[in-house]
């Protein structure tokens, strides 16, 4: 059984990102946990290394000059739990967003409904939606099949009929999942996530389990009128982690030493919104947006709802995808200075080539700030027409990403959070500058 948080002290928290390798360091002070420290590293999943591990004992390591506590012993190996408050610490979280986007498809009854769910579940994580399939489809049933097999999914949702709703419809669209599955090599089916009515949830298994890995989770549309997404972007989490663990080198050693398995770095960040958005007025929402390299992840929550997307742009290894999205007009109405479009455009697909380069320059720093704000402006549209957002007044709004935290200064951080946010009213502002 894990070990409950308020029967520890210290907690070690590692964050594997597309560029960085986060140790954070929380620990008791005064009776309550407060953020000590942090140290980072350059990842090394990828290569030239290919080991996760390099990366990891890096950024410990760093946090152990800032702190002057150790949490390796001599053999490298972390010391869990705490030995008297003095080494080591009692509880190590694990977060990734580092690797390839999972493909993944989606199966539902009605477009405008169940299959629309699904596929804002999967957009909740840092997955590459390739194709989406429902009872209004109007390609053949071998046309489908094969749309099916070209996509090559990792993973299928599987959504459909509200708790006590249609069973009919969805026990043949499961027939007809598994006739599918069955022509795909066995090493090759997708896994299946099912995620619809509740009734049928032992049927269906009956139908895919012999053909597939299944798991069943919490309807995503409980009644027709109502949707949640909760648990089930929580237990997608855990078949994305699953793929992950077989993919990336040293991440099942790093994570023997945790006391429950990672989690995806998006999961982490919408608890925490979810968390805050009870603890504020409830008329308003909580809102977090996290500018990563590879993607960006924003949330919003108050004590009746909680949203979450998850974007495929981002600052560095995302910024291809952002720039295919986007005109000279976006950025330069954010320049300060009259520069053209040939030297703000080469200067950001140069940097698809070096993600990790930062700013050298004035100039260089005020594109990063023009294209900061173009994304920030990208996600409030993304969350107003897929995540149901209807109001743009905020307290607070927490912000994330070494676009705006690593090379601007405070005065250039806050322009450029309300050009590209444009929030109603008073709105308290938190920057996260360890993210």
């Amino acid at each position: 059984m894990a070990t409950l948080l308020t029967d520890v002290n210290s907690v070690l928290g590692i964050e594997i990102g597309s560029v960085q390798t986060r140790a954070v360091l929380f620990d008791v002070v005064e009776e309550t946990y407060q953020f000590l420290a942090s140290g980072s590293a350059s990842t090394t999943c990828g290569e030239p290394i290919f080991d996760v591990m390099p990366g990891v004992i890096a950024a410990i390591r760093d946090l152990q000059e800032i702190t002057g506590r150790f949490f390796l012993d001599l053999n490298n190996k972390l010391i869990i739990p705490s030995h008297g408050g003095v080494e080591g610490a009692d509880r190590l979280l694990i977060t990734l967003s580092w690797g390839a986007d999972l493909d993944v498809v989606t199966f539902g009854l009605l477009n405008e409904l169940s299959l629309e769910t699904a596929n804002r579940l999967a957009r909740t994580l840092p997955l590459n939606m390739v194709d989406s399939f429902g009872i209004n489809d109007r390609r053949s049933t071998q046309a489908q099949m094969d749309a099916l097999l070209a996509a090559k999914p990792c993973i299928l949702i599987f959504a459909g009929g509200s708790d006590r709703g249609a069973t009919r419809t969805v026990g043949r669209t499961a027939k007809k999942i598994a006739a599918s599955l069955h022509l795909f090599n066995a090493e090759e089916r997708p896994k299946v996530l099912f995620c619809g009515n509740r009734g049928m949830a032992r049927r269906v298994k009956e139908i895919l389990e012999n053909e597939t890995s299944y798991a069943s989770t919490n309807n995503i549309r409980p009644e027709i009128e109502n949707e949640d997404l909760t648990q089930a972007s929580f237990d997608l989490n855990q078949m994305v982690i699953d793929e992950k663990m077989n993919s990336i080198n040293g991440l099942d050693r790093i994570a023997a030493f945790s006391n429950e398995k990672p989690q995806l770095t998006g999961i982490g960040f919408q608890r925490v919104i979810r968390f805050l958005g009870k603890q504020y007025d409830p008329l308003r929402k909580v809102l977090g947006i996290d500018l990563g390299s590879a993607h960006v992840t924003a949330a919003f929550a108050n004590h009746n709802e909680s949203q979450q997307i998850t974007l495929p742009i981002g600052t560095g290894y995302g910024l291809e995808n952002a720039l295919q999205q986007t005109r000279f007009a976006d950025l330069e109405k954010w320049l300060p200075e009259a520069l053209s479009e040939s030297q703000v455009m080469d200067y950001l697909w140069q940097k698809t080539l070096f993600p990790n380069s930062l700013p050298v320059s004035e100039t260089d720093l005020q594109i990063e700030l023009a294209l900061a704000r173009h994304l920030l402006c990208m996600t409030m549209r993304e969350l107003e027409l897929n995540a149901g957002l209807v109001s743009r007044s905020f307290e607070p709004v927490l912000v994330g990403g070494s676009i705006l935290t690593h090379a601007a200064t405070p005065w250039q951080m806050l322009t450029a959070l309300l050009d590209g946010i444009q929030p109603l009213g008073i709105t308290p502002l938190v920057i996260d500058k360890h993210g």
